[in-house]
């Protein structure tokens, strides 16, 4: 990858954080006690965890579990902003 695509790349990256900031209030989303403890249990039952503790990787959890809500933030606006938009498709799938 050359310098100037990295550099477009990374102001593209910018523009989109910016305006998913202006657009979704991350700091809102919230993970409760339980759904953390419900997620454990599940990768309990399909990972081997070894002898990691539900507070040792609750941090982590937490994290994915933040992550994965966003993602549906995310997904939300832009199906909105999808809806209320006008596109015109010029090639035929």
């Amino acid at each position: 990858m050359s310098m100037d695509a990295l550099e477009e790349q990374i102001g593209q990256n910018l523009v989109l954080d910016e305006y998913l900031g202006r657009n979704i209030d991350f700091d809102a989303i919230e993970v409760t006690e339980e759904e953390l403890k419900d997620y454990y249990d599940e990768l309990a039952e399909v990972q081997d965890l070894g002898d990691a503790s539900f507070d040792e990787v609750k941090p982590k959890l937490e994290q994915q579990l933040r992550d994965e809500k966003a993602g549906v933030e995310i997904e939300a606006l832009i199906a909105e902003l999808r809806e209320d938009s006008d596109i015109e498709y010029k090639i035929e799938f």
